[in-house]
Formats: C-alpha cells, structure tokens, sequence
C-alpha cells in the first residue's frame, strides 16, 4: 500500500530530536510518522547479525544499535547505544558495583534475602560464555536461595537485521532434586526521568508509587518529573505483553514479552514493575509464575526495540500517537491510527528492484522525476540519504542492509513507500 497526501508548500516534515521530552507544535499536514505507518508490509527472513567478542564483553550490532554483554559480572546488558549514545545505567553513573544495566532475578524476591547481594551469584557473578552461530549463550553457576530452592540461569541473545531488534532468552534450570514454583524477571536499569507506559490490564496499578501513575484512554502513563517517588515502588497488571519508556533524549525503548494473567503472577509481585532509585529508573517485566519439575526449566521470551522517536509526536501522558507508534512498531501495521487525505491523481509509485542491492529506480505516476526531492530514513528514524530525484534512480550501495522508508516530496504532495536493501 502506497501513501500519498497533500502537504503544504515549504512544510517541515521533520524536526531535530530535543535533549528531553517536550511539547512540539501540533502539524496540521501529514506528519513523517503517518508517512511510515502508511506503507506495505515486506516479510523478510530474521537477517540475524554476527556477535562480536572481545574478552570478556560480547557485542551486538545492528544498524546503528549497539547491544553489550559483560560475562564475567552476571552476564549483564552492560550497555545499549544508539547513534553511539548510551540509553542504559553504566556502572560509571552508580555508587555501588552491580546495580546498572539490565539484568535476571529469580521471583518471587521474598524467597531470598536482598540484605546480603554477595548470595545474588546470578546478578554479578561470572557466566561461562560462547557464541554458537548468531547466537551469543551465557551460563550461570548454580545457587541456593534463603528457602533451599537451587537453580542456575541460561540466556540467549541475538539481533535482527530486518527489524532491528535485540531478542532476549532466559531460561532457570531447577536443580533442586524437586518441584519448585518460580517466575523470571527482568530488570532494566535507565537513567532517572522520562515517561512510562503500558496497556492497562484487568488488574491495575497498586503500590506506594502507584499513586503517581494515569490511566488514560486504556493505558497507564507515570512520568518521572510529575513527582518525586524515589525509593518507591508500583507493581501493574499489563495487557497486550508490552512496556515503553521514553527517555530525556527522546529515545523511545519498547519491550515485548508474553502477557500473563493476574493468577499466574508470583507471590507479592506483578506483571510490569517500577523502581525508583536516586541514581537510577528500573524498568521491570516478570513471566509466568509455574511449578518446574526437577531437571526441567522454565523459559521467558523478551524482545527489546530502541528508537529515536519522531519529534512530532508529544511527550505526555495520555498521548495515543506515542501508543499508536508503539503498536507500529511491534507489529508493522499497514494501515495509519488517523485517516489521510488521499490524492486520487498519479496515485502510483514504484520501486525497483526491491529488495535492491546497488540501485534503487523510482517512478511516481504521471508525475515528473525532477518534481519530486527524495529522502531515506531507516528503521530507527534517522534520514540517511537525500537528494534529487533527477534520473529516477539512487545509489543504495553505500547503505546497510535492513528496511527503509522512501519519502518523495514536491512542493504539493508527499509520498512514501518501504523499501529492503540487501
């Protein structure tokens, strides 16, 4: 499916990324973020990239994301970058020795005494580590918590070039020589500020923080400036298996991961979790809670996406163009959250080949190649390549391979298409 739209002349169709959420003006033409919404869905094979080592730190590189994995200290995402800017806590911005990154725990945490992190082995201490294929695999050593329940933790980490994305596999082993009943959950420590949210789920938000959340239009929103909260905490029941927080820097970060029934929630603990810390946000999601056979395991699936998120869109809590993004995002959607303005004159653009390798040919209906400025963004948002539209053809063979989006604009219309260079 092809969008097309009338715009005004000399309309700015992008803004540059502001150093913390704001307020941008409200567009009466149709914003970039309609631009890419309104393209057809290309399926593509995973495209999984290679990991990189070096001693002890495991790399992920993707486009322009940069997903780090330090083995000898819990195995821990110890950094996560985009454009070369960190999103994550490193542990040069903490006071103590392991709480930044992103990390595993055990669940229910009344099961084990926090007042003694040297028992936390699986959050700092050393992983055996390989790379099998596309896959970089990360062991723990076993360990005992307060009630005797022993068990040790496997993850599994790759990246797709096609999406962008960073998946996650987790897996506790029980080595108890009995059933035990535990759940997995993981932790991802940003800095403090920014907006979280979620769909809302049958159960709710609850806990001390709790009070500083919205629930709007089906969502719950808690944004860090509208109050203190630090030492606080909120525990959610999700809907739909996400969580989004967008940071200072307008980097929007988006987790997926199977949605879980209130009955299925471990003892004192929820679905989505939020700790405030002075040093620090900790973004939390939590699986199935389930009895694990001796020798069996259990299992939790996360998908991580970071993206520079569009300047059009506002940075406040009940805002359905930042849910409506999130959703495009996960899903590719082919079809806009608002409707456009169609143009039913020269209603077809073409390019070719596609996927393309070195050239990419572009034709706009009767409309005249000259007329039309071209711009390419990648899947994070960044314009990548601009120019004239002189020939009918672009030169692709300097761009990585992934999914992109083509914008064609002349001084009334702008059209868009997705396109894949391989």
């Amino acid at each position: 499916m092809i969008s097309r739209a009338k715009i005004s002349p000399g309309a700015c169709t992008h803004q540059a990324p502001a150093t913390k959420p704001r307020k941008p003006c409200r567009m009466k033409i149709v914003s970039l973020l309609l631009c890419l919404y309104c393209v057809t869905t290309i399926e593509l094979p995973a495209q999984r990239v290679p990991p990189q080592q070096e001693g002890n730190l495991f790399s992920l590189e993707v486009g322009n994301l940069v997903f780090q994995v330090d083995s000898t200290h819990g195995a821990k995402v110890s950094s996560l970058t985009v454009d070369g800017s960190e999103f994550l806590v490193t542990p040069d911005m903490v006071s103590t020795d392991y709480m930044w990154g992103a990390t595993l725990w055990p669940s229910p945490q009344g099961e084990w005494n926090w007042n003694n992190p040297n028992k936390l082995i699986w959050d700092h201490g050393e992983y055996t580590a390989s790379i099998d294929g596309d896959t970089m695999r990360f062991t723990g050593k076993e360990v005992s918590v307060d009630n005797g329940d022993s068990f040790y933790f496997v993850k599994n980490f790759w990246a797709s070039a096609s999406d962008t994305t960073i998946s996650l596999h987790y897996a506790m082993i029980n080595t108890t020589g009995k059933t035990i009943k535990k759940a997995l959950w993981e932790l991802s420590r940003v800095p403090v500020g920014g907006m979280t949210f979620w769909p809302t789920g049958p159960g709710g938000t609850w806990g001390a923080l709790a009070p500083a959340t919205e629930e709007i239009n089906g969502h719950t929103w808690y944004y860090r400036e509208s109050e203190d909260g630090t030492g606080l905490k909120f525990f959610a029941d999700g809907k739909d298996g996400w969580l989004a927080h967008v940071d200072d820097n307008y980097r929007i970060f988006i987790k997926t991961f199977e949605d879980v029934d209130q009955s299925a929630f471990a003892t004192g603990e929820g679905e989505i979790e939020l700790w405030v810390d002075p040093e620090y946000i900790e973004l939390e999601n939590q699986g199935v809670c389930i009895n694990i056979a001796d020798q069996d395991s259990l299992e939790y699936a996360v998908t991580w996406y970071l993206r520079q998120l569009p300047a059009n869109i506002d940075v406040i809590p009940g805002n359905q163009d930042l849910v409506d993004y999130v959703n495009w995002v996960i899903s590719e959607k082919d079809n806009p959250p608002v409707p456009v303005e169609q143009n039913s004159v020269n209603p077809a653009i073409q390019c070719y080949p596609n996927p393309a390798r070195h050239t990419l040919t572009v034709t706009v209906g009767g409309s005249q190649h000259d007329a039309f400025r071209y711009t390419l963004i990648n899947i994070q948002g960044n314009f990548v390549l601009q120019g004239e539209l002189n020939t009918g053809t672009i030169d692709v063979s300097t761009l990585p391979k992934g999914v992109y989006f083509i914008l064609l604009q002349s001084d009334t219309e702008l059209v868009s298409s997705k396109i894949v260079i391989e």
